[in-house]
């Protein structure tokens, strides 16, 4: 779901998402999907939205403590 995110896919990570993919697990930096999406160069905003709508939370903070929205 990563790698989706950070290529901007919304179809494919709302596809998973449907299918079951968790959207609450954490990489090794505790870093969520939003994070990754957040981060990359795409115009990213209407899956900010999708992940945010699904209860990813912004302001949640990975270990170096950024945020998504940082």
């Amino acid at each position: 779901m990563s790698a989706a995110a950070s290529m901007g896919h919304l179809p494919v990570v709302r596809w998973l998402v449907d299918n079951g993919a968790s959207l609450f697990d954490k990489d090794m930096s505790d870093q969520t999907v939003l994070h990754v999406a957040a981060s990359t160069l795409e115009d990213n905003l209407s899956l900010i939205d999708f992940l945010t709508s699904k209860g990813l939370e912004p302001f949640d903070r990975d270990t170096l403590g950024n945020t998504a929205m940082h």
